[in-house]
């Protein structure tokens, strides 16, 4: 018996690849991970039509503490599916490697993410340094490492993909410009100058999907602009490219 690890992709149940559909239809158990992404167009009841199967949502604890899911695949073929593709989550590569130590064959269905989508904005992929994620904060917590992350970047002339946090099962997704304002607050606290109102920014909603939404220019006039549509990505931009630059003209605030 195995467990299969298989991307959605971004949008809708559509997304899933005609390899991993196959699995699906002829999967015993199959559980969506409703925690570390989303498809921007999420319809439960959609998806087990097409996919001809029962889908339970789970959350962090059932990956992390996973021992009746190991359990479980070890005796049927068990398939865990996520927004995107599977394996830009930590948590589903130490899943791989735990399967893995108990001798659990595990299968991976890659898909469209938003690491490759992000190619859409027209930036140079190879000019992406270090990935970092900003999370909801609150008092007791108030990390400062994307503010290191960017300054990083910065320094070998890299552009930064912000992922941002996420609380599907509280309905809470964050957006750019709460990004932005968790930046600038860490930027008055240090003053480094690794960000300023004049930097260059990409805000970008719901991307490789029809509802696909991208504004770019300086922070002061990037956060004047909202979106609806979510998952949501914020990239702090280095210097550009005259190739670069002719392609961000179209998405100019």
């Amino acid at each position: 018996m195995s467990l299969y690890l298989i991307g959605l992709g971004l949008e809708d149940e559509r997304s899933i690849t005609l390899r991993g559909l196959e699995i699906i239809r002829n999967a015993d158990f199959v559980f969506l991970e409703n925690y570390t992404s989303r498809l921007v167009e999420l319809d439960i009841n959609r998806m087990e039509l097409l996919f001809g199967k029962k889908i339970d949502l789970v959350g962090r604890n059932f990956l992390e503490n996973n021992e009746k899911l190991l359990e479980l695949s070890k005796q049927r073929n068990v398939v865990i599916l996520t927004a995107g593709d599977p394996m830009t989550a930590t948590t589903h590569i130490q899943l791989k490697i735990d399967a893995e130590e108990k001798k659990i064959p595990v299968t991976i269905i890659n898909n469209a993410s938003v690491i490759n989508a992000i190619g859409n904005v027209g930036i140079e992929l190879y000019k992406l340094g270090k990935i970092t994620s900003i999370p909801f904060v609150a008092k007791s917590f108030y990390p400062e490492t994307p503010y290191d992350v960017i300054k990083e970047n910065n320094s070998i002339n890299a552009h930064t993909l912000c992922l941002l946090d996420l609380k599907p099962e509280e309905q809470k997704f964050m957006s750019f410009n709460e990004a932005i304002e968790y930046l600038l607050s860490i930027e008055e606290k240090r003053k480094e100058n690794v960000l300023s109102k004049e930097t260059l920014v990409l805000g970008c909603a719901a991307l490789g999907t029809k509802k696909e939404k991208i504004v770019f220019g300086k922070i002061n006039g990037v956060m004047k602009k909202r979106f609806l549509e979510i998952p949501q990505c914020l990239i702090v931009l280095s210097k550009l490219h005259f190739v670069e630059e002719k392609s961000l003209k179209r998405y100019l605030v």
